[in-house]
């Protein structure tokens, strides 16, 4: 009779969907959210090395409390490899595969193509100590060939400009979040009498501002709600910056709308 493992599949389907829903809640919807649901699905099927399984669940505990996207995609990738060199079922490791993937895909790291081979490999090779030699001789490859992999610029976003007629507009569609917490207006070589940026702000629980707006020496707030911000003679690149920083139950997110300008051209 099959009851006892019955419970066990139907206790690991109800422990991944209240991760995942809580996580959710948390954190919001992102990769490495996803990344991090899926690791524990494959940690929730693991079979095999007890020490690996230890490791990938402390790695992965310990990214939920990072604050930044990079140090998240660290940590889980570290876990994911461990985990996939030490477990010896199939649906694990491709679960872990999958984790690794949405890793990778968030952009969060940079410089991580030479371990792509290695961790394909891992998933489908038979024997834990031939998964983890594979695996170290991906991260020898990437270290050779890029040096340890460093924060992405992905989260740092650049505004479009149109410059014309003695007018300038800047325009992004993306909202900034604690994933692109940064949003930049530049000008070339062009100067500026006034600006004007329109954006809104939220997700957050309390009054305090979202954000600031950066030129040069001048700083100014970014409340919560409709924000219309006036800047004369801005020193550009100008800076739109997400400040605040996760909390449980706060989802902090700009809405850039529009940013506008009066140009005097350099003499």
């Amino acid at each position: 009779m099959n009851w006892r493992m019955y419970i066990t599949n139907s206790y690991r389907i109800m422990a991944l969907g209240v991760f995942t829903a809580s996580l959710a809640l948390l954190r919001g919807p992102s990769l490495l959210a996803g990344s991090a649901c899926l690791l524990t699905a494959g940690l929730l099927t693991y079979r095999g090395v007890r020490i690996a399984l230890v490791a990938a669940l402390f790695l992965g505990g310990l990214s939920l409390m990072a604050r930044r996207p990079s140090a998240m995609a660290a940590l889980l990738i570290t876990g994911s490899m461990i985990a996939m060199a030490g477990s010896d079922r199939i649906i694990s490791r491709v679960l872990i595969l999958a984790s690794t993937g949405l890793t990778f895909a968030s952009g969060a790291l940079d410089d991580l193509l030479p371990l792509v081979p290695a961790v394909l490999a891992a998933a489908f090779l038979p024997g834990a100590r031939r998964r983890g030699a594979v695996e170290g001789a991906g991260l020898v490859l990437m270290l050779l060939a890029a040096g340890l992999p460093a924060a992405s610029d992905r989260n740092v976003a650049r505004g479009w400009e149109r410059i014309e007629g003695g007018t300038a507009e800047w325009t992004h569609d993306e909202p900034l979040d604690l994933a692109t917490p940064v949003l930049v207006l530049d000008a070339g070589e062009e100067r500026f009498q006034h600006l004007s940026l329109t954006m809104s702000a939220g997700g957050t629980r309390d009054r305090l501002p979202v954000g600031m707006v950066v030129s040069g020496d001048s700083t100014l707030p970014v409340m919560p709600g409709d924000n219309t911000l006036e800047i004369d003679h801005p020193d550009f690149p100008v800076t739109v910056l997400l400040t605040r920083e996760w909390k449980p139950f706060n989802h902090p997110v700009i809405h850039f709308i529009r940013a506008e300008a009066g140009v005097e051209r350099a003499d």
